[in-house]
């Protein structure tokens, strides 16, 4: 019989000397492959001694409100066997059985390390994460970020619109509509609306922001935050909230200087000035002999705003309540003396969304009796309000779960995790946690060889891999085509007569296929790939969060001319040009190297920059299940389930990776649950043909 001993922290609870407790441990079932975070767990009962009443504050009694123990929440905790370490993890209290009135026992589940990960996140959402910075949205700092590199830069965008359609033509430049965009650099005004491009942010930054964010979590290096893994390092996210243009999420205040006025004046006097965004008393004359100092703003168009008015020194002279219809502002609103020597005043306007004005005007007159009067009168029209805002990078990250978001990456690349010794919870694709320093165990002689089963190691006729989300415009088309989702693969070894059910595997993410462009005047292909997250009818649509690789191009890439200010009307006002650095692919290089033919696709699919490419980019993401999938699938796969009492060194030892041989047989396990007072196992053991299949 093994002695169980039992602590929540360091205080040892008392235990039922015949009470059953058994744990059952896997790392990834062969019957549900797609389940991650796997942490055993069991309840049981524990007796209402004296020292557990002590340890639980005697929880039964509902009148002790004052520290009191806390059932909602999971305490740590550790199972010895015979005085040897054997689990941590954590007990939470679930009831107390009462007789009589009286406490008899507790009822407590004791759960893995893991569970710490999905106590500690519960349903937040990427949006909840800290540390992740603002950034000024304008369409310098667009351009800026469009010609960033992915080697350098955690934050980027890339050429990915949200409603645009690009192409090149050199021989016919000017666009047809706003609908679509020329990205031939010319004199006219043809080209991308800056406000069609949003950043994207680094996946390995995303998880750096989950462990600030709640501390209790570190992962290691192995898989996550290792820049000598391309794979992932090189892995953003398209930070999109919503469809269509960016907007204001925050609702922060943009304030936007009013310096729409024509410069200069024709007056003869020159009492009145606009120069610079500024207009101006100009000297010697008298703020006191000023009869009409006047503002009128004519709102057509926006949300709420606020007026201020500012001095040459910063001053505010004057403040607005907030208003979203027509406004005046008259010299006896200003809180200027008229002793003041000389006057230069600028207008500013505050709203949470552009604002635009058919006009706002300015009307002044000076009346000095026998020395000078004059009139003065100046207007904006269709003067629109700043666009510029910051950016926060967590209120525009796509709505889903910081769990939905994790557990999906571990979907794409058949990821396992469990928590070390040190408390750091390691990462690694499953393949690696197999051939992790496993130890082999011949258990031969502690079977039970009257009992066991042998059954088949394959619940399903087939496994579908695939995306949540492939309804953008190309790789819908693609899917009509083909009469398959992009980049989904469907496995059954080649065999269609296979019994069993359909297994699905469903990454909760978009998917998109790009756009390698061709210069339609020439023919020639050109350096330049886009993305264009529009649905089959080239609507702006939000699809499920995008990951996707930012490549630079060649040196020698093609320079696209962009749309960088509008008029008040919507139409193209100033333009510039730039060489993208970050352009959306499904692989993280543009010539496959050598070991390195990895593409973001369940299914081995054609490059869209280079689908001659040869050798091809083979490694896709069904790489990371292939040899599991294949083992299983394999014809001589089986399941076998013995019954056996192990030794209290081999339960002590025993980990998920290791190697079990039965009768000269190697096998790895499927599942274990074992009754920790008797040291009786039931094993769920898979043949191990899958560690040499390719």
């Amino acid at each position: 019989m093994i002695a169980i001993e039992l602590y929540i922290g360091d205080e040892r609870l008392d235990t039922f000397s015949d009470e059953s407790v058994t744990l059952t441990d896997s790392i990834q079932n062969v019957k549900d492959i797609e389940k991650i975070f796997t942490s055993f767990s069991r309840s049981f009962n524990v007796p209402a001694s004296s020292t557990n009443n002590r340890i639980f504050k005697h929880y039964y009694n509902s009148e002790i409100t004052s520290g009191g123990f806390d059932a909602r929440v999971k305490q740590p905790a550790r199972i010895e066997l015979n005085s040897m370490p054997y689990k941590t993890g954590y007990i939470q209290l679930t009831g107390v059985a009462m007789k009589l009135n009286r406490p008899s026992s507790y009822k407590i589940t004791f759960f893995g390390d893991m569970v710490k990960l999905k106590d500690a996140i519960g349903e937040s959402k990427l949006s909840d994460l800290l540390g992740l910075g603002t950034v000024t949205y304008s369409a310098n700092q667009v351009m800026a970020m469009l010609t960033r590199s992915a080697d350098s830069f955690d934050t980027l965008v890339p050429l990915i619109t949200h409603s645009q359609r690009l192409y090149y033509d050199s021989n016919n430049i000017a666009q047809s509509d706003e609908k679509q965009a020329n990205l031939v650099p010319s004199s006219i005004l043809n080209g991308v609306y800056w406000n069609q491009l949003k950043p994207a942010i680094r996946v390995n930054t995303l998880i750096r922001a989950i462990e600030n964010t709640f501390p209790i979590l570190e992962f290691t290096d192995d898989f996550f935050k290792n820049e000598n893994n391309p794979i992932f390092d090189k892995l953003f996210l398209w930070v999109s909230r919503k469809s269509g243009a960016v907007e204001n999420l925050s609702n922060d205040a943009i304030e936007s200087v009013i310096d729409d006025w024509p410069n200069g004046t024709s007056f003869p006097n020159n009492v009145f000035t606009s120069i610079y965004g500024a207009i101006e008393l100009n000297y010697p004359y008298s703020w006191a002999n000023v009869s009409t100092w006047r503002y009128t703003l004519t709102y057509a168009s926006g949300g709420p705003y606020v007026v201020t008015i500012r001095n040459l020194f910063g001053q505010t002279v004057y403040t607005s309540a907030s208003t979203n219809s027509n406004l005046i502002i008259n010299k006896s609103d200003l809180n200027i003396p008229n002793t003041s020597p000389f006057v230069v005043l600028v207008l500013y306007v505050t709203t949470a969304v552009p604002v635009t004005f058919s006009q706002i005007r300015f009307d002044g007159t000076y009346n000095d009796p026998g020395v000078v009067f004059e009139q003065y009168n100046i207007s904006a029209n269709n003067v629109v309000t700043s666009t510029e805002f910051q950016f926060s990078y967590s209120r525009q990250l796509p709505d889903i779960t910081i769990v939905d978001f994790l557990s999906g990456l571990f979907k794409m690349f058949n990821l396992t995790a469990f928590v070390q010794d040190d408390g750091k919870i390691k990462v690694q694709k499953l393949d690696s946690f197999y051939f992790d320093s496993p130890t082999t165990y011949d258990i031969t002689e502690y079977v039970d060889i009257d009992s066991h089963s042998v059954d088949s190691a394959l619940p399903y006729r087939q496994v579908k891999f695939g995306f949540k989300d492939t309804k953008s415009f190309l790789a819908n088309k693609y899917g009509e085509i083909n009469n398959k989702a992009w980049g989904l693969l469907e496995y059954n070894d080649n065999s269609n007569d296979l019994s069993g059910s359909l297994y699905k595997i469903e990454a909760p993410f978009g998917h998109f296929l790009y756009e390698r462009l061709t210069d339609a005047g020439t023919g020639n292909q050109l350096n330049l790939q886009w993305g264009y997250s529009v649905d089959k009818s080239q609507n702006a649509m939000l699809p499920a969060p995008l990951l996707f690789y930012p490549v630079d191009p060649p040196e020698d890439a093609e320079q696209i001319q962009i749309i960088n200010d509008f008029n008040a009307d919507g139409t193209p006002k100033t333009k510039t040009t730039r060489r993208p650095a970050a352009l959306p692919m499904n692989h993280y290089q543009t010539t496959p190297q050598t070991s390195q033919f990895f593409q973001l696709n369940f299914a081995e699919e054609l490059s869209e920059w280079n689908p001659t490419a040869s050798p091809p980019w083979s490694n896709t993401l069904f790489s990371n299940y292939q040899r599991y999938i294949t083992g299983v699938f394999n014809p001589q796969a089986r399941l076998t389930n013995i019954t056996c009492k192990l030794p209290i060194a081999i339960i002590l030892g025993l980990k998920m990776n290791d190697s079990i041989v039965v009768a000269g047989k190697n096998y790895k396990i499927n599942k274990i649950t074992t009754n920790l007072q008797t040291g009786k196992s039931e094993l769920e053991l898979l043949n191990d043909y899958y560690t040499i299949a390719e």
